[in-house]
């Protein structure tokens, strides 16, 4: 009897050992590392072909640091930055990754608006080889010499920014007098130049003042002119490039430095992936907006040879590069120097 019960207890007290190792291998320790958390902002909206690539981005991010890192983005610009404070909510630890459309961002730091310029390229080519080997380098150099703790990471490729209007506009002489809803600044001063007459209207008050007729034509590019439904208030696409506007994405270098090294390179090989995928879907999202405009009715005018190098030529004439250079600094006159419009 006294060795059954001696058995019994020893089978008793290995079933409570057993029972503690287990629900401690099913307790997460206390020392078990939690996920980074970075916050991602874009200005596009979550239905759009860019909201796409950035899911892409965060999936990759995710999946191969083994949910170590997790990106949250905050689309339309929902967790509250305004494009034009983008560099100082990264400079100061707001966010980690900021999308910032070059053209917007003069206030901050003028260079990097280089991209957006009017009439700059003559053709798709030009500008993507430029923006790879010019743009994004000296972006570069100027953010780390005027301290601005952020880095560009990559190119989000943006289809041209173009003029979507109510009559083709063609030939040169076409553009002349037409009352032209855009953004301010350098853009606006630009189409002032060439003989547009130029309104600044905001986002939310477009769609109606193309309706009722207080402009006749809006530059944006077919993301936006999708989005905006522009085939019921607007009749054609025409080709004229105003500017290869692209938007960047920036990250915190803080942010960056802080991350263990082996999610620092799963980092980098997501983002070479990310801007690789943007790269060939460029000209295929490009195709798919523009057939969504032409299915829905808009025509697509193709100019005149030499429209978009007169244009140039005048805002050269009218001092319009040379303003921009004096105000951006010394690299960005070098770069218009090389194009010969300083």
């Amino acid at each position: 009897m006294k060795k059954y019960l001696v058995h019994t207890c020893y089978g008793i007290a290995t079933l409570v050992f057993v029972s503690f190792a287990l629900i401690g291998l099913t307790r997460t320790p206390a020392n078990a590392e939690k996920p980074i958390i970075w916050r991602l902002n874009s200005n596009f909206a979550p239905t759009s072909l860019k909201a796409e690539a950035y899911r892409w981005l965060v999936e990759s991010v995710e999946r191969r640091t083994n949910g170590r890192l997790i990106i949250k983005p905050y689309f339309s610009a929902s967790i509250g930055f305004k494009t034009d404070a983008g560099l100082t909510a990264l400079k100061n630890g707001l966010i980690e990754l900021n999308e910032i459309v070059g053209g917007t961002t003069m206030g901050s730091e003028p260079i990097t608006s280089f991209g957006g310029l009017p009439f700059m390229f003559p053709d798709i080519y030009t500008a993507a080889w430029w923006r790879v080997n010019k743009l994004w380098p000296a972006y570069n150099r100027v953010l780390e010499q005027k301290g601005w703790k952020c880095r560009v990471v990559a190119e989000v490729q943006d289809p041209p920014i173009m003029f979507f209007s109510k009559k083709p506009l063609r030939s040169f002489e076409d553009f002349q007098g037409v009352k032209v809803r855009t953004w301010g600044g350098i853009t606006m001063d630009a189409l002032k130049i060439i003989g547009m007459n130029p309104f600044s209207i905001s986002t939310s008050e477009l769609y109606s003042a193309l309706q009722r007729g207080m402009v006749e034509a809006s530059i944006t590019s077919y993301n936006s002119a999708t989005e905006a439904h522009f085939w019921e208030v607007l009749e054609y696409v025409n080709k004229t490039i105003l500017s290869y506007q692209q938007s960047w994405l920036y990250m915190s270098t803080n942010a960056y430095d802080a991350l263990p090294s082996d999610i620092q390179e799963e980092l980098n090989r997501c983002l070479v992936d990310f801007e690789n995928l943007g790269c060939r879907r460029l000209l295929v999202d490009t195709y798919t907006l523009e057939k969504i405009l032409t299915d829905h009715g808009m025509k697509v005018i193709y100019p005149e040879p030499g429209i978009t190098g007169k244009m140039a030529k005048m805002c050269k004439e009218a001092g319009l590069y040379r303003k921009f250079g004096d105000q951006a600094g010394p690299e960005a006159i070098e770069l218009l120097k090389e194009l010969d419009l300083y």
